[in-house]
């Protein structure tokens, strides 16, 4: 169960880099919509180094939000361990299937689609944390 439980550092960075991935999504969007003029070296710089200050204060200021997802992933792993004992398959696929839909639920509140970002990352590191578990 422990080793289990932490592979979801796995989930937790690919949730972080799929976060950093809007972030700069969003930044490389607004820098080209607007007529500042800028090189393209120029919007590169400002859209990496402004969304990772931005994530990084999205992070801290939604602190609580976060450590509630971490909680969250790990609570699910203890009940779906319990339930579902050592059957690493129908674990991971339950786990996509919840997160998801929370992040599906989040990117539809903020009317937002490029936060579907969130489910792909989180189906990418199970599939990682798949293979992490298997060769342990």
């Amino acid at each position: 169960m422990g080793k289990h439980l932490l592979s979801n550092w796995i989930n937790v960075i690919g949730t972080i880099l799929g976060l950093y991935l809007v972030t700069l999504l969003l930044g490389l969007h607004q820098l080209f919509i607007s007529e500042r003029g800028f090189t393209i070296e120029t919007v590169f710089v400002e859209t990496i180094g402004g969304s990772f200050i931005y994530l990084f204060g999205a992070l801290v200021y939604h602190l609580k939000a976060f450590l509630v997802y971490v909680l969250l992933l790990l609570l699910t792993d203890v009940i779906l361990l319990i339930f579902l004992k050592e059957r690493l398959k129908q674990i991971l696929i339950t786990e996509i299937i919840i997160f998801s839909l929370l992040f599906i639920v989040y990117m539809v509140m903020e009317q937002s689609f490029i936060f579907l970002i969130l489910p792909l990352a989180f189906l990418t590191t199970q599939k990682l944390r798949k293979k992490k578990l298997l060769s342990l």
